[in-house]
């Protein structure tokens, strides 16, 4: 998904953080920037990583210079809804609600930890995303 948008992806080690996105004309693809993913987490967090980062490519680019690093820990509250905001958009992106839905009566799949594994994302990760679907409309329903 991430290049498909002409941005170039890397793994590399980054301490804490989970993923940041950085304008660079010369290893960027053909967007000018590159996504890149901590090598140290699954590849379950990275897949969640690079696509909150590309979220922030397509809506917060230029709110920033040339680097944007996910550090909770010096976030602003302001920063914070951003990053939620991120975080919701990567979740949608990833596990789309009708492809859930589809998932779930086909195979019979309804706890988070079977429906993670389908759609390769961290079982915390599919517990929010299920919260978020859960309060638009009633979970039996789909």
């Amino acid at each position: 998904m991430v290049t498909a948008f002409g941005l170039a992806l890397y793994r590399g080690p980054l301490g804490q953080n989970r993923g940041l996105l950085e304008r660079n004309l010369r290893k960027g693809g053909f967007s000018g920037y590159l996504i890149v993913v901590n090598e140290a987490y699954t590849v379950e967090d990275q897949r969640v990583a690079a696509a909150h980062e590309l979220s922030h490519y397509m809506k917060d680019r230029d709110r920033f210079t040339d680097r944007l690093v996910d550090n909770r820990m010096y976030s602003s509250e302001l920063d914070n809804r951003v990053e939620e905001e991120a975080d919701k958009i990567a979740l949608y992106w990833l596990v789309p609600g009708k492809h859930l839905s589809r998932i779930r009566k086909e195979v019979g799949y309804d706890n988070a930890e079977e429906l993670a594994r389908v759609f390769r994302i961290p079982v915390q990760e599919m517990k929010i995303r299920i919260g978020q679907i859960r309060r638009r409309i009633r979970w039996s329903e789909i």
